[in-house]
């Protein structure tokens, strides 16, 4: 069986440089698609920073995916419920649409 490269200690460090990127962008106050792809890049960035941060240093490629998949289902779930409660939750608030 071929040996599985620890890979979860790099990613974290190239997560974290993307993260500390996209602030840059954001913070650019030259050109406003710059700064929309900035913004883009870090929502991406966040997810991945929040599946790689919980896998260890010495994590596989397999770890990192499965974590990053399971965030992403998470993820979804709590979109899927937020868009699912919302007409309920202004209707007891008395707002009418």
């Amino acid at each position: 069986m071929p040996e599985q490269k620890a890979v979860g200690g790099r990613l974290q460090s190239a997560v974290i440089v993307l993260l500390i990127a996209t602030f840059i962008l954001i913070a650019q106050p030259f050109s406003f698609t710059v700064y929309q792809w900035g913004f883009v890049v870090l929502f991406a960035t966040t997810v991945v920073q929040i599946a790689v941060g919980n896998v260890g240093p010495g994590a596989s490629w397999g770890a990192v995916l499965r974590a990053l998949g399971i965030t992403l289902a998470i993820l979804t779930v709590m979109v899927g419920v937020g868009i699912y409660l919302t007409p309920y939750l202004i209707h007891m608030g008395g707002v009418s649409p």
